[in-house]
C-alpha cells in the first residue's frame, strides 16, 4: 500500500475517533458514537451469555472498552500517518539507524499521544514537528475527556441506584406500587402530592442521564430493584392505579393534579423516547413475547384486584372493580409492552420486575 493511502487511512481513523468522542461525550442526545455503540452491543452480547455475575461486568467493561477504543483509533491512526515518514520526516536521535516498521511508528505515536515526550524518535521536518504538537494536543484532550466521561458516568450511575433503592424502600422492599400507595394515600393529600412530585423529578433526572450517557443502559446489577424496568414499572403502575382505583372528591383531585400528571409523563417519556434508541430492533407495539392480549388482560386484572384490595384495607375508598379496572387497563396498555422489553433485553425475569410476590 502506498504511503499516501496509509496516511489517508490513518487520518480517517483519527477523524473517526474524534467524531465518536464528540458524539459520545459532548452531544447530550442520541445513542453515542458508532464505535461506542458497537463496543457496547458487542460486550453486552458476550456478557449476556453468562450468569448474573458476568452480566454485572458488562457496564464497567463497556466504559473501559469505549475509552480503549478511542485511544487505539488515535494511536493507530497517527501511527499510519507517521509510518511512511520513518527515516526521513521522523528519524532516530543521534546516529542510530531508524527502524521503519509499523511497531516503531506505533511506538512514536504512543509517546506523542500520551504526552510522554518524543522518546528516541524525533521529527526532522517542520510538518512532522507540527504533527507531533497536534498529536500531543489531541492526546491531552482525549485523556481529559475520557477521565471526565468516566467520572460523569459513575456519578450518574450512583444517582440512578440511589433513586432505585429509594423507590424500592417506598414499596416496603416489595417492588409493589400498591404497597407504596397504601401507605401514601391515607395521609394528607398535600404530603402525597409532594412525594409524587419528588418522584417525577427523579424520573426526569433519570431520563436525562440516559440521554447524556447511553452506556448507563448496560449497567446491570443482579438485584432487580436496580433495573430500569423495575423503576418504570413501579412509577407507571403507581400513576395508573392513582388514576383508576381511588374514588371520591379528594381522589379525583389528586388523580387530576399536576403531581400525578408529571409522574405519568415522566414515566412515559423513557418508554417513548429511550426505547427506540435502546431497543432499536424491537417494536414497542403489541403484546410482549410469549403472551397474548387476552392473557395480558387476565394478568392485569388479577394485579389490579390485588392492588384495589390492598388500598381498601388501608382505608382508601375505591371504585367498583369493573370500572376501576377498565381505567387501569387503558393506562397500562400504553406502557406495559415496552417495559417488558426493557426487562427482556437486560435478561431479567418479568415476575421479579413486576411483582416479586405475585408475578403481576
Amino acid at each position: 500500500m502506498s504511503g499516501a493511502l496509509l496516511q489517508a487511512a490513518g487520518g480517517a481513523l483519527v477523524l473517526l475517533a474524534g467524531y465518536d468522542l464528540y458524539r459520545t461525550v459532548l452531544v447530550p442526545r442520541g445513542r453515542g458514537g458508532p464505535v461506542t455503540r458497537g463496543v457496547c452491543r458487542g460486550i453486552w452480547r458476550a456478557a449476556s451469555l453468562g450468569g448474573d455475575r458476568v452480566k454485572a461486568q458488562a457496564g464497567p467493561l463497556t466504559v473501559v472498552g469505549g475509552v480503549a477504543a478511542w485511544g487505539a483509533l488515535l494511536a493507530v491512526g497517527f501511527a499510519l500517518v507517521t509510518w511512511p515518514a520513518l527515516g526521513e520526516g521522523v528519524a532516530a536521535s543521534g546516529d542510530r539507524e531508524t527502524p521503519t516498521d509499523f511497531l516503531a511508528a506505533l511506538y512514536y505515536s504512543g509517546f506523542n499521544l500520551t504526552t510522554l515526550g518524543t522518546g528516541d524518535l524525533v521529527p526532522r521536518t517542520d510538518v512532522y514537528r507540527v504533527l507531533m504538537i497536534a498529536e500531543a494536543a489531541v492526546g491531552f484532550s482525549y485523556l481529559t475527556l475520557a477521565l471526565t466521561y468516566v467520572m460523569s458516568v459513575y456519578d450518574a450511575l450512583n444517582r440512578r441506584n440511589v433513586f432505585a433503592l429509594g423507590l424500592h424502600q417506598r414499596t416496603s422492599d416489595t417492588g409493589d406500587a400498591a404497597t407504596y400507595l397504601a401507605g401514601l394515600l391515607p395521609g394528607p393529600p398535600a404530603a402525597a402530592s409532594q412525594d409524587l412530585t419528588a418522584l417525577s423529578g427523579e424520573l426526569a433526572q433519570l431520563f436525562e442521564a440516559h440521554h447524556f450517557y447511553p452506556v448507563l443502559h448496560y449497567f446491570r446489577l443482579p438485584e432487580p430493584r436496580y433495573a430500569m424496568a423495575r423503576i418504570l414499572f413501579v412509577t407507571l403502575d403507581a400513576a395508573s392505579l392513582i388514576r383508576s382505583a381511588p374514588d371520591g372528591p379528594e381522589a379525583k383531585t389528586l388523580a387530576e393534579s399536576a403531581a400525578v400528571e408529571a409522574l405519568w409523563r415522566g414515566g412515559l417519556r423513557p418508554v417513548h423516547e429511550l426505547a427506540p434508541l435502546f431497543l432499536p430492533d424491537q417494536s414497542p407495539d403489541g403484546p410482549p413475547d410469549g403472551g397474548t392480549l387476552e392473557q395480558d388482560r387476565d394478568r392485569w386484572q388479577a394485579h389490579y384486584l390485588r392492588a384495589a384490595a390492598k388500598l381498601r384495607a388501608a382505608g382508601v375508598a375505591c371504585r367498583d372493580d369493573d370500572a376501576g379496572f377498565a381505567r387501569y387497563a387503558a393506562g397500562r396498555a400504553e406502557w406495559d409492552a415496552v417495559v417488558r422489553r426493557f426487562a427482556t433485553f437486560m435478561d431479567y425475569d418479568w415476575d421479579a420486575i413486576a411483582d416479586p410476590h405475585t408475578g403481576g
